[in-house]
């Protein structure tokens, strides 16, 4: 059976060898009337776009006009993905490669060969690069394994601890203050929101009258309201999914800002920590009153009380959003670039601050200087 299960019914054992892959080339029957000449790789002879080819000195295993698996008769192993990084190319290419070559899986828009090392009790692991060439495996005399012969040398970013404790130590009496204040309450109202932000205040009045005044009261309701009044006024600081919509002058802000030695603007600051990346834990107090009644000059004799609504999230984590700020405007500084061994997937989850502050470094004027 094959290792793993695919719709066309592909049984890997056909790919143990060359002289294997030849033969079960030779066994399939071409689909009548097909020109140019069509051999279906599995037993479901429906799925047209799973096919099996025969070159000059290879077998290719076919998915949708790309040789995703070729066995060479000088024992390599060829390994693409046609710049289709998605989940039927590895399932195809998993479906087709032996499980003595390894195991193919996905992983973050990555397509890995894992491979046991018996010696070391532990997985080698590939990515297969995308373009012509892919990665190339080498078969022993034997075929009973295959050994990768142009994996691509990787690189990955590591956070110099040392530079960053210096960099968090230049906003010490931010960090401290943060810390004291939100471990003696960590939730935070609406109320509070439009104290430091009125225009929060301003966009919930209009889109409320607005919408009370086309008669849907259903997509009136004020927690929804008031939830999207916030979300346009103060956006998220960092977005780790879309580079440009980190701004040079929000970093910038932020930093003059954790400089200050002002507490409303630490407030203020806290309060954009909060609100980075969308709402944590938001309810709204049914039983409770907001201190600013905004609706109740502006629908008639109707009360409509305005919602009060509240946030909670944990010290910790408001002190690594302002981590990640640093990590951006410092990138330059506080990663070191380093070669990863072979066999090991790099950790690409610190390329986000290299990207997003090449990005942003000729805009960031205010970096505060750190002593290295």
């Amino acid at each position: 059976m094959a290792k793993s299960y695919h719709p066309a019914g592909i049984w890997n054992l056909h790919f143990d060898t060359y002289e294997k892959a030849l033969e079960h080339h030779n066994s399939v029957k071409p689909i009548r009337g097909s020109a140019p000449e069509l051999r279906p790789i599995g037993v479901n002879r429906r799925y047209k776009h799973c096919k099996i080819c025969k070159g000059d000195d290879r077998i290719d295993a076919v998915l949708y006009e790309t040789p995703v698996v070729s066995i060479f008769k000088d024992g390599r192993i060829q390994l693409r993905t046609g710049n289709w990084l998605t989940p039927s190319t590895a399932n195809f290419m998993d479906a087709v490669l032996p499980a003595k070559f390894g195991i193919i899986t996905l992983d973050r828009r990555r397509i890995i060969l894992s491979q046991r090392d018996f010696i070391n009790q532990d997985w080698n692991r590939y990515e297969i690069p995308s373009g012509d060439e892919g990665l190339t495996l080498q078969a022993n005399k034997d075929w009973s394994k295959a050994t990768p012969v142009n994996a691509p040398v990787h690189f990955e970013y590591v956070a110099n601890r040392k530079v960053l404790n210096q960099i968090r130590q230049r906003f010490k009496p931010f960090l401290d203050y943060l810390k004291v204040t939100t471990s003696m309450s960590r939730v935070f109202t609406s109320d509070e929101i439009i104290e430091h932000f009125p225009e929060v205040a301003k966009r919930f009045v209009a889109e409320y009258i607005e919408r009370r005044r086309y008669a849907y009261p259903y997509h009136a309701h004020g927690a929804w309201i008031m939830q999207s009044a916030v979300t346009s006024v103060v956006p998220p600081l960092v977005n780790r999914y879309v580079n440009p919509q980190t701004r040079p002058e929000i970093i910038n802000e932020v930093l003059s800002m954790a400089a200050s030695d002002d507490p409303t603007l630490w407030r203020k600051l806290t309060l954009r920590l909060l609100l980075r990346s969308g709402f944590v834990n938001c309810i709204e107090h049914f039983n409770g009153s907001a201190q600013h009644d905004l609706l109740k000059t502006f629908v008639g004799a109707e009360y409509h009380p305005t919602p009060l609504l509240s946030w909670m999230d944990s010290p910790q984590n408001l002190q690594e959003r302002f981590t990640d700020i640093l990590k951006i405007a410092y990138a330059d500084i506080c990663f070191v670039h380093r070669e990863v061994k072979q066999g090991i997937i790099p950790n690409n989850n610190n390329k986000f601050y290299i990207d997003t502050h090449a990005q942003l470094k000729d805009n960031l004027t205010s970096r505060q200087y750190v002593y290295i």
